[in-house]
C-alpha cells in the first residue's frame, strides 16, 4: 500500500462507498510531484550536480572569525551596560535583517566563532554607546 491509498482509506467511508475519491488522488499525486520538484528521478546525480553548481553561483559572504579577545571585550561591553542581545536586536536597522538575538547571544557564549562584520560592528557600536549601569 502507498502513501496515496493510505490517504485515501482515512477518508470516511461514505467517500469512499460513493467513489468520490478521484480529485483527492489527483490532489495527492500534486503535492508529492511538488515534494520531488528539482530532483530528476531519472538522474538524480546530474540534478545534484546542477544544485551544487547554482550553489557555487550565490554570493559569498565574507565572515570574519571570533577571536577570544573579541568575545571577553563583547561580554565585558554587556556586563558593563547590564544590556541584553534583545535590547540591540530591538534596535537594529533593517539593513540588517539576518541579525537575530540567538545569534548575538552565540557570539557571547562563544558557539559560533565568526560572523558577519556589519552585523558584528553594529553590535560592538550600539554596546559602546548605551551608558554604563548604575
Amino acid at each position: 500500500m502507498c502513501f496515496q491509498d493510505s490517504l485515501i482509506w482515512s477518508l470516511p467511508i461514505s467517500v469512499i462507498e460513493n467513489n468520490d475519491y478521484g480529485d483527492l488522488r489527483r490532489s495527492v499525486r500534486h503535492i508529492g510531484a511538488a515534494l520531488r520538484k528539482g530532483v530528476d528521478r531519472a538522474a538524480p546525480a546530474r540534478s545534484l550536480t546542477a544544485r551544487r553548481e547554482a550553489s557555487k553561483r550565490r554570493p559569498v559572504k565574507n565572515y570574519v572569525p571570533i577571536t577570544d579577545e573579541m568575545r571577553a571585550e563583547l561580554c565585558a561591553e554587556f556586563d558593563r551596560t547590564g544590556a541584553g542581545p534583545a535590547s540591540l536586536f530591538r534596535g537594529r536597522p533593517a539593513s540588517l535583517n539576518g541579525l537575530t538575538e540567538i545569534k548575538i547571544s552565540h557570539w557571547r557564549t562563544g558557539r559560533v566563532k565568526r560572523a558577519d562584520p556589519t552585523e558584528w560592528a553594529y553590535v560592538a557600536d550600539a554596546l559602546k554607546s548605551l551608558p554604563s549601569k548604575s
